[in-house]
């Protein structure tokens, strides 16, 4: 057990029920899961530890568990758009190597699980994305089809301007609709040019999708001048870094910046990042210094398959 998760082990046995879930939610953020079902799993009876036990079941590819956890957090708090959204991310997964014949009705599960999330908050952006998501993937005799994810997308539009761009450049880039994606992503820079969210997903757009990669650093740089807090961006330029394999320098300080923080739901996991550090280690010779990076990228998920190939492959 490394020595600070085993300090936030110590502290939060100290706390008051309440007080333990975010430090137990803190320490999965950090990839420490054995440590978060400590503190979790004596807090049978509390819908948001069962939560965070169905976040650790899912990481560490126990589908059916984090499915049923998710199903006891919503005996207790059936409102919780939270709660819904993730048991649609349950069950999609369990979809994935289900039996053929059970796969239409686990989808169905899928689709109602998301709609019913964003019927609870409309303003819930995962569960919206994920509609629209699921509108460009399923057949329609399962309820998909793309004039549904458009009009999921013009009613996102309705709300909020820039997530409304956001869901026609996702719809479009489904569709291989590139120079319309962009336009919708750089219409969202011109109505708001001091939004580094904006800037950070043209500039995101531009290096891995459009394959412009020095127009994608340049929007991306702008995003961290306007705000260096806005910590998706720093992702970024060390992803398209990695990807490009230019820039490497700065794509390893924007990285290392990265993982100074602990990342909410809607911001790239912290696996992820040490994953594109250990790209960038590898791309400059530096192999142990990447063995590291990929070692700890699979131990905080071990079930994505890129990261232990990229071990494997420096052992």
């Amino acid at each position: 057990m490394a020595f600070l998760a085993m300090v936030a082990l110590c502290l939060a046995a100290a706390l008051p029920a309440a007080a333990q879930v975010p430090q137990a939610m803190a320490l999965f953020a950090e990839g420490h899961y054995d440590e978060a079902t400590r503190i979790l799993a004596p807090l049978h009876d509390d819908p948001q530890a069962l939560y965070g036990l169905a976040r650790i079941a899912l990481m560490e590819n126990r589908h059916e568990a984090a499915a049923n956890l998710l199903q006891r957090a919503l005996e207790k708090d059936d409102g919780s758009a939270l709660y819904h959204y993730w048991l649609g991310v349950a069950w999609g997964e369990i979809a994935e190597t289900a039996n053929p014949f059970r796969q239409p009705l686990l989808a169905l599960r899928v689709r109602n699980e998301f709609q019913r999330a964003v019927r609870l908050d409309p303003n819930f952006l995962p569960a919206r994305f994920a509609v629209i998501e699921y509108y460009l993937l399923a057949p329609s005799f399962l309820g998909g089809g793309e004039p549904l994810a458009l009009r999921e997308a013009q009613e996102l539009m309705s709300r909020d301007r820039f997530q409304g761009h956001r869901a026609f450049a996702r719809i479009y880039t489904h569709q291989k609709k590139l120079a319309a994606a962009e336009r919708e992503l750089a219409d969202a820079v011109r109505e708001q040019p001091r939004s580094a969210a904006a800037h950070d997903e043209l500039g995101s757009f531009l290096g891995m999708q459009a394959k412009n990669a020095t127009a994608g650093f340049a929007e991306l740089e702008s995003a961290t001048t306007l705000d260096p807090g806005y910590m998706p961006s720093w992702f970024h330029i060390g992803e398209l870094a990695a990807a490009t394999h230019t820039n490497l320098s700065r794509g390893e300080s924007a990285l290392a910046k990265y993982l100074g923080h602990i990342p909410g739901d809607e911001e790239p996991d912290l696996a992820d990042a040490h994953y594109l550090l250990g790209r960038i280690y590898e791309e400059e010779g530096r192999r142990d210094a990447a063995r590291d990076s990929y070692s700890t990228a699979v131990r905080m998920d071990p079930t994505t398959r890129s990261f232990a190939a990229a071990l494997n492959r420096l052992r």
